[in-house]
């Protein structure tokens, strides 16, 4: 702990003051600002994440209240207006241009351990649905509001690679292409983004995409490579699109692997370009889905990502781009101090102790007990 002796300050030590200082300066964050700089603003919505407040009512009461252990975390209180203004009017770019920076920090701490033969990337996205009355610039449907958050998550170090957000409105047919990849990459989708264009431009660009084929998709057999009828693997041919549209859009040949899961029964046919993986792989790969579903999950029933402080556009994404910075931080908390604890551990401890001044160490590897206390037992009752 270099400068801070609370739990807070441990989080936040591993931010480069200089070069979060250099992302402020770049979008003039702190231009004009007397009263609470966008560090601070940082360090309170951090506080209210790991604190899960209610509202930006609680977030103030609970740092009033708590004046002393504020100083020691290098803090002090504020007025909620000038957090709410904060919010609205300092851009939210900052906050997305830090999380990335800490995202390349935590990919250096992590050593690959690849479960497939290359980089695996799941991509999926969650809906938070929003009142249109109060988030009017969120339009969803006639009378909805909704945001969506984009991602291409990691299993294998538990870090999403690329975060998008956006209005409910954006479908995913339309973001595939967003997600940055590399020639060797394998990318995992479920059948809401089926664009065979982008399928195509998948396969030039070298990547292995792994996703089910749609229900209503026309195709044609031209090898049956396996087949057997007592599965799980029932079949795996190699087939081309009949349908006019998709073949113009991918005329190249395609792999569709059925198969039966073992367990539930239920059959899948999975659609990918690869054609050298072996066909349980394929499945496996697409069961890999399940980990994000878990990460978005976990975000939205620990940080604050469903009710926001603030009903502009640049202060809902500012709260969240926060609360995916708290959870690289916790990720890099976890690794660097050996912590073996679930996330979930985690999170109900910081809440607990965020501003008392605790070794982090002592907080998860707590030491054992002296063998005087330990044998305090044998006088109970001695007095009496």
């Amino acid at each position: 702990m270099k400068k801070y002796s609370t739990v807070l300050g441990t989080l936040n030590s591993v931010i480069s003051r200089y070069d979060f200082k250099k992302i402020v300066d770049l979008h003039d964050g702190d231009k004009g600002i007397r009263t609470l700089s966008t560090d601070l603003l940082l360090k309170t919505m951090t506080y209210a994440q790991v604190s899960q407040a209610f509202s930006l009512n609680e977030v103030i009461a609970t740092m009033h209240s708590q004046h002393a252990k504020l100083y020691h975390a290098g803090m002090a209180p504020v007025k909620k207006s000038t957090v709410a203004d904060a919010l609205a009017k300092r851009s939210s770019d900052i906050f997305k241009d830090l999380f990335y920076q800490l995202l390349g920090q935590a990919g250096t701490m992590h050593t690959p351990n690849h479960r497939f033969r290359n980089p695996l990337q799941i991509i999926d996205a969650t809906t938070i649905d929003l009142c249109l009355s109060r988030y009017d610039w969120a339009q969803f449907r006639t009378t909805k509001g909704a945001i969506k958050l984009h991602a291409s998550y990691n299993s294998d170090s538990a870090l999403p690679n690329y975060v998008q957000l956006s209005t409910g409105k954006l479908h995913e047919t339309n973001t595939l292409l967003d997600f940055p990849r590399k020639k060797g990459d394998i990318m995992v989708f479920d059948r809401g983004y089926n664009n065979y264009k982008s399928f195509h431009k998948l396969q030039l660009d070298d990547v292995t995409f792994v996703t089910r084929l749609k229900k209503n998709a026309k195709v044609r057999t031209t090898l049956v490579y396996h087949k057997n009828p007592d599965g799980p693997v029932l079949e795996d041919a190699w087939m081309k699109f009949t349908q006019d549209s998709a073949e113009a859009n991918y005329p190249d040949l395609i792999r569709v692997v059925t198969y039966k899961d073992p367990e539930h029964g239920k059959v899948y046919r999975f659609l990918t370009n690869n054609f050298d993986l072996p066909a349980h792989e394929i499945a496996d790969i697409y069961k890999e889905r399940w980990q994000v579903e878990l990460f978005f999950k976990w975000i939205k029933q620990n940080l604050k990502i469903k009710t926001f402080f603030g009903t502009s556009k640049n202060a809902v994404w500012s709260q969240i781009w926060i609360a995916l910075i708290v959870y690289v931080l916790i990720w890099m908390m976890k690794v660097l101090h050996g912590i073996e604890s679930t996330f979930q551990k985690i999170m109900q401890v910081l809440k607990l102790t965020i501003l008392d001044r605790r070794d982090i160490s002592e907080l998860f590897h707590p030491p054992p007990p002296s063998p005087i206390s330990s044998n305090l037992w044998l006088f109970e009752g001695a007095g009496n």
